[in-house]
């Protein structure tokens, strides 16, 4: 018997948009594949006849628990029609760039340096729609390597450099710490959302570098936010 998933229909959907797929007496869907092609309003066809009761007949798929469920290799999401995935992810690109914008006008009276360079990451952020939309490859951002950070590592998912606590809200600048920070979560809050699209697949377009990047520029300007002379990172 072959389970027929959501992926292994993504698949053919990217090489030729369907009109209907037939479910033989070898084949099962899975609850994700049978919700695929309804939500695209694909004729499912049993043995090669259409059926009304398609959705509801127990020979086209199959409840499975997690340790049931065959290992499928994630794919990218069909082009044709996004699913509800990426355009949550798109959402919240666009909120988490306004959520730079905001914190970049609140710093204007406080840093006018450190409000310009979050200014530069909310674009950063708004160009990542890019490579939602259209596939595109964007260059490396442009950083300083530090002790923690270096060119080996700058595009991989390193952990906080140091937890930020309610003791960060004493120093003079602790509000700037506490506001870059904010981002920091957000991207780390973007990073579950990319994961959950794109899997772990991994490639020179890939979200996930984007989203790292920014991610450990905002820990050296936390850093930097601190006071600290010397890379805080612990290894």
């Amino acid at each position: 018997m072959k389970f027929i998933t959501e992926d292994d229909l993504r698949a053919l959907h990217r090489k030729e948009a369907l009109t209907d797929f037939d479910v033989t007496k070898d084949m099962k869907l899975t609850p994700g594949a049978r919700q695929f092609l309804n939500d695209r309003r694909i004729t499912i066809l049993i043995d090669g006849v259409p059926s009304e009761h398609a959705e509801s007949s127990p020979s086209t798929y199959f409840q499975a628990s997690n340790a049931e469920k065959p290992a499928v290799a994630a794919v990218a999401p069909t082009e044709v029609e996004p699913d509800w995935k990426k355009k949550r992810l798109r959402s919240e690109l666009k909120s988490i760039a306004n959520t730079f914008l905001l914190i970049a006008c609140e710093l204007q009276g406080r840093d006018i340096e450190l409000s310009q360079s979050v200014v530069a990451l909310e674009r950063e952020v708004a160009a990542m729609q890019t490579i939602l939309d259209e596939d595109a490859q964007l260059q490396d951002l442009e950083f300083e390597e530090c002790h923690g950070i270096t060119k080996e590592n700058f595009s991989s998912p390193l952990e906080d450099c140091f937890e930020i606590t309610p003791e960060h809200m004493r120093p003079p600048n602790g509000k700037e710490i506490l506001l870059l920070n904010k981002l920091r979560c957000a991207m780390h809050m973007l990073e579950a959302s990319v994961l959950e699209l794109y899997g772990t697949r991994l490639d020179e377009n890939n979200f996930c570098v984007r989203v790292n990047q920014i991610r450990n520029v905002l820990s050296q300007m936390i850093c930097t936010a601190l006071g600290g002379t010397e890379c805080q990172r612990k290894e």
